[in-house]
């Protein structure tokens, strides 16, 4: 595995357990992230809506490339394209929230569980789609061993509504990796969703991370 700035805890802890299996990467952004589970020696379905992103080497060895948004139905969806790519999303309210040339277009949209059906079941969602990521959960019906999504502290109902998902989903093992730079590090760990928002509402309003959710 080569070393990579964006590495840090949540990874160094996800990318032995990749080896050999299916990952998929939700929200792949330029593909940064999707070229270190191939190189951990994952099978990667990458999805990202914005298509000029997807058009890298990142992205050479992925089984496929869904340039599609990943919601709680299959439709079509307003999507909100910003000139600062990575701030791109489907939520308004996050929209609303952030400077930048926003271009809204309709974008075609499946659900986890279809995911699923057509290319098996992964050992690991990452999910990382500003503020949608409830919307990811709620199309998932299947048991996953791992599943990390991104948090941003200031969009806290958000939050909230994910930890729902999570135990509806059944999941009990939860670990929040703060982010610092480009890296992230872990902030605790937690077996029930009434703590680790205790632990969410402590932070300072402008911290993001990641919450890796286990089975």
């Amino acid at each position: 595995m080569k070393d990579h700035p964006i590495n840090g805890e949540l990874y160094i802890f996800i990318y032995p357990k990749i080896s050999n299996k299916l990952v998929f990467d939700i929200g792949a952004h330029v593909g940064k992230l999707t070229k270190n589970f191939i190189e951990a020696g994952a099978q990667v379905v990458a999805v990202e809506p914005q298509t000029d992103l997807t058009k890298n080497e990142n992205y050479n060895d992925v089984i496929s490339i869904e340039n599609v948004c990943i919601s709680n139905k299959i439709e079509k969806i307003k999507f909100y394209k910003c000139s600062r790519s990575s701030l791109s999303t489907c939520d308004i309210s996050w929209k609303d929230c952030h400077n930048g040339e926003w271009n809204e277009v309709t974008v075609p949209t499946y659900t986890l569980d279809y995911l699923i059906e057509n290319y098996g079941r992964p050992i690991y969602i990452k999910i990382d789609v500003e503020s949608f990521e409830e919307y990811v959960l709620k199309g998932l019906t299947y048991e996953i061993d791992y599943i990390s999504l991104e948090y941003t502290r200031s969009c806290r109902q958000t939050f909230i509504n994910c930890l729902k998902e999570i135990e509806r989903l059944g999941y009990s093992k939860l670990i929040p990796y703060r982010k610092r730079k480009r890296n992230n590090f872990k902030d605790g760990e937690f077996d029930n969703t009434t703590d680790l928002l205790k632990y969410f509402d402590r932070l300072h309003i402008d911290s993001q991370g990641d919450l890796l959710i286990i089975k």
